[in-house]
């Protein structure tokens, strides 16, 4: 088979020796300005001649032939947009109470951590704020201020009607009461060992802050607020002196109470871990010191809660609180 001549160096890219040429091609060469491989890079018919890019190539200089081209990628379904898909239902919203801000027109439900705890500085709201900053979990402490009355405002009482701290709420579902608080916190951070574990030990533990909460605590409240109990300004006193009687021995019971983990070799009061029972402690021996019982009372328990208070995590609690342990001690 012939083929056409297009020149010396076709022949050679394509393996093929070339022929001679005739005495027109010649002079056709002859008068032509280009070099020779110039006259193949101007040449017409240099594309009808390159080989497919799927062919193998024999020759090393005809390498640089195409490659095959990749396939495309097939499309991506569009996707609707955001405004334009289904919301789900928002729960009910709660509203947001700090102290440094107003009342009204505040929400809880902007806040992206699921745990908000409402206290009041010096209160029995003291012990879920020890144990949330003993969990090392990030929640939010919003404060309520007592003397202002903010637990009686509108927007307080959409949370707890009752109108009392502390209030932890969580993931938007608002819990009360001391003893709830506690074993949430419990359950929610069992690592920590808030409680004991053992039933026995869980029990008794439970029953000493079912005492403090129900009995110590209201004893103190007859002390604080005595007209709370009764509207006529002369019993007023004889509640507070009776009643401050009552605590100071039930502060004695909790020294006892502390003699006795001492001499058990447990360093709090509901075992190896500190607790909801030794924050609670803390508070009611400072209650103490309010209705005029001094530290010298009970020493041992005194000696306890200043060491509860050196914990980091309740120093950081009593630092964002303010709280002075002695009150009956000039600041």
């Amino acid at each position: 088979m012939r083929l056409p001549w297009l020149g010396n160096g076709m022949f050679l890219r394509l393996g093929v020796s070339a022929p001679k040429p005739t005495e027109s091609q010649s002079a056709c060469n002859s008068n032509c300005d280009l070099k020779p491989s110039n006259r193949w890079r101007h040449h017409p018919l240099k594309a009808l001649q390159r080989p497919h890019p799927t062919q193998q190539v024999q020759s090393p200089r005809a390498r640089h032939c195409l490659r095959p081209l990749r396939p495309l990628r097939p499309l991506r379904p569009l996707r609707p947009h955001l405004s334009l898909q289904a919301r789900p239902a928002q729960p009910p919203r709660l509203p947001l109470l700090i102290s440094q801000r107003p009342l009204a027109g505040l929400d809880s439900r902007k806040s992206t951590m699921p745990l908000k705890l409402y206290f009041a500085p010096g209160a029995c709201s003291f012990v879920p704020h020890v144990l949330l900053e003993l969990s090392g979990a990030e929640f939010e402490p919003c404060m309520v201020k007592l003397h202002k009355g903010e637990q009686n405002s509108e927007d307080y009482k959409a949370i707890n009607p009752r109108g009392q701290v502390p209030v932890l709420v969580h993931d938007g579902q608002p819990i009360t009461q001391i003893l709830a608080i506690a074993l949430h916190l419990d359950q929610l951070f069992a690592q920590q060992g808030f409680l004991p574990a053992e039933p026995m030990a869980r029990a008794k533990a439970l029953s000493t802050l079912a005492w403090m909460n129900n009995t110590v605590h209201p004893t103190f409240t007859h002390i604080f607020m005595p007209q709370k109990f009764s509207d006529q300004p002369e019993v007023h006193a004889a509640l507070k002196s009776f009643n401050t009687g009552l605590f100071r021995g039930m502060l004695a019971e909790l020294q006892a109470m502390v003699v006795a983990c001492d001499k058990q070799g447990h360093p709090w009061l509901g075992g190896a871990r500190i607790g909801a029972l030794d924050a609670y402690s803390l508070t009611l021996t400072r209650w103490g010191t309010i209705a005029g019982i001094t530290p010298e009372e009970h020493p041992d328990l005194w000696r306890f809660v200043q060491k509860v208070a050196a914990e980091p995590a309740v120093a950081r609690v009593i630092e964002r609180e303010r709280l002075q342990l002695n009150m009956g001690a000039k600041a």
